[in-house]
Order: C-alpha cells, then structure tokens, then sequence
C-alpha cells in the first residue's frame, strides 16, 4: 500500500497528505502521541454520529489513515464570498457536536449533567 503524497492544503500543525482516495496525517511537535491517540479514538467513536471520515487500517503509531470526503476547504469558500453559508454549516454542526451525550462516547467516565463535548481547533 503506497502512502498519498500530495501535500494537503490548510494542513498547519501536522504533516497532512491525500490523494482522492486516502489522507494520511502525521501528528508532530508537542504531544503528538496524545494528539493522534485523541483524534483516533474521536473518530471512531463519532462514526454515524458526525460526518468524520472513515479510519483505514495501515500507517505507524505516528500516523493516522482515513478515507478521503471529497469538498472545498471553508476558507476557501470564505474567500471567494461565501462566508455566510459555510458559517452557517459551522454552526449547525458545532450545534450537533454539543447535542451528542459525552456517556454515549466516553461510557466509562464520571460525567456531570453540564458536560458537552467540544471541538478543540474549530477554526
């Protein structure tokens, strides 16, 4: 299995690479093992729940393999005069990441009623 090479646009923090089919993301600098085991487990648990893309068997314990989902980059669309509907889009789905109950993803956790869950880079 040959890794994408392609850089990814607006990948600022980790090494993102695709292609139309896969994204491989290397997590770097501080805390990149917590990082990538975070945003794993995030992804597997919110399948069905969210549109997060698919994980794919392969790549290292720096690494994290997901199918690629085809769009344009918000920003880009910001750019070009579309701010309101990709706002709009960030807010409704911002929306649905709070109305998901944490005891549904993290069952094994000591949870308070207040609790939601966040999105910690929502930019």
């Amino acid at each position: 299995m040959i890794d994408p090479v392609q850089p990814m646009p607006h990948s600022y923090t980790n090494d993102t690479r695709g292609d139309d089919s896969i994204v491989l993301k290397r997590y770097l600098g501080p805390d990149w093992a917590t990082r990538r085991q975070r945003e794993h487990t995030m992804l597997d648990r919110l399948r069905g729940r969210l549109p997060v893309p698919p994980l794919l068997l392969g790549g290292d314990d720096s690494s994290v393999r997901m199918g690629f989902i085809a769009g344009v980059h918000g920003q880009e669309l910001i750019e070009v005069g579309q701010a309101a509907p990709v706002l709009r889009a960030c807010g409704q789905t911002l929306r649905r990441i709070h109305e998901i109950d944490p005891t549904q993803v993290f069952p094994d956790n000591d949870h308070h009623p207040q609790q939601v869950l966040v999105h910690g880079d929502y930019g």
